[in-house]
């Protein structure tokens, strides 16, 4: 029979009374399941349940249940299971972390990953159920290492094939931490809640694993008080509130960008005109991390539409200046007027003086980066505006939503790097202002998006017409960037 909440030993069932939405961890069964969002929604509590009652089912299954260290095992995750499970049922080992059921030798381990290899304490380990409680704590190295250890064979295959059950991967989380771009793009960005899809490999292709997102919010736990948790969400950054109040995936906690959101700066790609109004490419270097150019151009009420993207890593300075060439749709480059491209000003940099370069009049030095694009794009190409807190000023500004519900920057679906990443980055703790600069964030299109801002912003110019123009075009989903 399949297995469903509410198996028995000995007259004793499970102490957990599951809401509908908690069940669908029971009812689904993809290789991985993403089950949360807000805060408050049962998730820890589904996932303990999930783990014994494979126990009391699968006759020596073995269930690894992770929290990131063992204080939280402790305080969060062991009393819930002492309580509920008497020792006639299962035999606790505190030296082990482990629960042995009594009647057929099932296995619930309490894991963590305290310290950067405590992954390689369960090498060598088989397991048949991963259960991650709180995945965004961790990186996407140690979800898939210990992914590695999910196997079964034998009379354990056996039983779980006959509760129409397989090995597979369930996991609880709220948005942010450190892992909440992998867990976003993992689970979340690839397809709409409760609709399985296929896994990709870090090529891109398909590796045959079937993925699905649940959401869950404090609503769907009626033991939650929710007037008292509405008051402590309120003393709380609004972008920090969306992400544990509504589970808004598009907010990071300590994002520099807090208030990017997808349904206000991002639009399907637009048939606007682009001849006749100012337009640039924004160049961020790069060799073996990726390179980035973003194109965009400026409206007559100040809006900046960021409309192609190029990021590739790999490629030499020639192969990037001629791919961004390569790009463009035919005729769109206009010969009167070139299109001017504001380059990551370290590609000026040389290893060695040459004096020919001192007399070329402001041309990028031979043996430079910036020559090989000075080779395809000549007196287009100068060096970016490099005011780091200044470049994101812009940005602040103009994701500002104005008094017509637009905002100033909005940027095409096929921007998708942009889109990933923007959100992302955090803040930097000793200069607010900035992007944290360590550990290295991947803020490759972020500094193409400051260049190409630079180049299309005159200094002190931050006025914007009443109304957008844009309208004609697209308008957001909605422009409250404060629930």
């Amino acid at each position: 029979m399949p297995l469903v909440y509410g198996q028995s030993v000995s007259g004793w069932t499970y102490g957990f009374d599951p809401e509908p939405k908690q069940l669908e961890m029971f009812s689904h069964q993809p290789d991985e399941m993403l089950y949360g969002g807000a805060a408050g929604g049962g998730k820890t509590d589904a996932l303990l349940a999930l783990g014994v009652t494979a126990c009391l089912a699968i006759p020596r299954i073995k269930v690894l249940a992770i929290r990131k260290n063992y204080p939280q095992i402790e305080q969060e995750v062991l009393p819930r299971l002492l309580e509920r499970i008497p020792d006639s049922v299962a035999q606790y080992r505190a030296g082990g972390h482990t629960f042995t059921f009594r009647h057929n030798g099932a296995v619930l381990r309490l894991g963590h990953l305290q310290t950067a290899n405590a992954r390689y304490r369960y090498q060598g380990v088989e397991y048949h159920l991963l259960l991650w409680d709180e995945l965004t704590q961790f990186t996407r190295e140690e979800y898939m290492y210990l992914g590695t250890r999910l196997r079964v064979v034998g009379a354990v295959a056996r039983a779980m094939r006959a509760a129409k059950m397989r090995p597979r991967i369930v996991s609880t989380s709220n948005p942010g931490g450190i892992g909440h771009g992998w867990v976003k793009r993992r689970f979340v960005d690839p397809a709409p809640p409760r609709t399985p899809f296929h896994g990709t490999d870090t090529d891109g292709e398909p590796d045959g694993t079937t993925i699905m997102y649940v959401p869950a919010k404090v609503e769907d736990n009626p033991h939650v008080d929710l007037d008292q948790y509405e008051r402590v969400l309120r003393r709380l950054d609004p972008g920090l509130r969306a992400a544990l109040r509504d589970g808004d995936w598009s907010v990071v906690e300590g994002s520099r960008f807090g208030q990017f959101r997808t349904a206000v700066h991002v639009t399907p790609p637009l048939t606007i005109p682009l001849v006749g109004h100012p337009r640039a490419i924004g160049i961020d270097y790069g060799a073996v991390s990726p390179f980035c150019a973003l194109w965009g151009v400026r409206l007559h009420d100040g809006l900046i539409y960021v409309y192609r993207e190029v990021y590739r890593a790999g490629l030499t300075p020639r192969q990037q200046a001629a791919m961004v060439a390569a790009a463009e749709a035919p005729g769109e480059r206009e010969p009167s007027r070139p299109l001017p491209i504001a380059l990551d000003p370290s590609c000026w940099i040389r290893s060695a003086e040459d004096p020919v370069a001192k007399a070329m009049k402001g041309a990028p030095p031979p043996g430079s980066i910036a020559r090989a694009y000075f080779e395809v794009f000549g007196d287009a190409v100068s060096q970016a505006r490099n005011s780091r807190v200044a470049g994101w000023s812009m940005v602040d500004e103009h994701l500002l939503v104005q008094d017509d519900g637009f905002p100033r920057l909005v940027i095409s679906q096929q921007c998708v790097n942009l889109i990933r990443t923007l959100p992302e980055l955090l803040r930097s703790p000793t200069h607010p202002e900035d992007v944290m600069t360590t550990p290295k964030q991947e803020d490759h299109a972020a500094d193409a998006l400051r260049y190409l801002m630079g180049a299309l912003v005159l200094p002190g110019d931050m006025r914007v017409a009443p109304e957008s123009r844009l309208a004609g075009f697209w308008r957001p989903a909605t422009s409250n960037l404060t629930t």
